[in-house]
């Protein structure tokens, strides 16, 4: 009886980090964001610069 209690509670812990497994998966899936080219990322990061570049312009003819 008690090997079949650890054998059912082996089994339960099993499932568990299988689906803790599995929400990590999704979790950086989404995180990470559709998958871009090395053009589409290159991109991305000059729109980021430019973005900043106005930004540290326009607080500078502020003061």
């Amino acid at each position: 009886m008690e090997e079949q209690t650890n054998t059912t509670s082996v089994l339960e812990t099993s499932s568990v980090l299988e689906r803790v497994a599995q929400s990590i998966i999704v979790a950086y899936a989404w995180v990470s964001g559709p998958a871009m080219t090395e053009q589409e990322r290159i991109k991305r990061e000059l729109d980021k610069s430019q973005r900043l570049e106005m930004q540290l312009d326009s607080t500078s003819i502020a003061r």
